[in-house]
């Protein structure tokens, strides 16, 4: 069964939980069958996470608020920076000076068509 439909579910009734040291996730849904889902990600002040990261799914990720620095690329990006990553695509490690919210998406499958 695929994901239901949602009409305006009220994110912060969501707790958030911790991933790692200073990042914390709110899984805003999620496919039963797939285990894809759209998730909320917040990265603390001075947060830090030095892992390379390697995923089998797509992902394409919003900063919403705030800051993240990808230390592979030695660059900072502010809201409204968006990142689209195919399966087997290296990316990381990453850190927040200042904090850093952010929407992500991951799925399985074809490849979304460019707008």
């Amino acid at each position: 069964m695929p994901r239901k439909s949602l009409e305006y579910l009220d994110s912060e009734s969501i707790p958030w939980t911790r991933i790692h040291e200073g990042v914390y996730e709110r899984v805003l849904s999620r496919d039963p069958d797939t285990n894809a889902y759209t998730r909320l990600v917040r990265f603390d002040a001075g947060s830090r996470m030095d892992d390379i990261l390697v995923h089998d799914f797509f992902e394409e990720f919003v900063v919403v608020d705030g800051s993240l620095t990808d230390h592979t690329l030695n660059k900072t990006f502010t809201r409204g920076a968006y990142a689209f990553r195919a399966p087997g695509l290296k990316h990381g490690p990453f850190s927040s000076p200042n904090g850093c919210l952010a929407i992500e998406i991951r799925y399985f499958g074809h490849t979304p068509k460019a707008p």
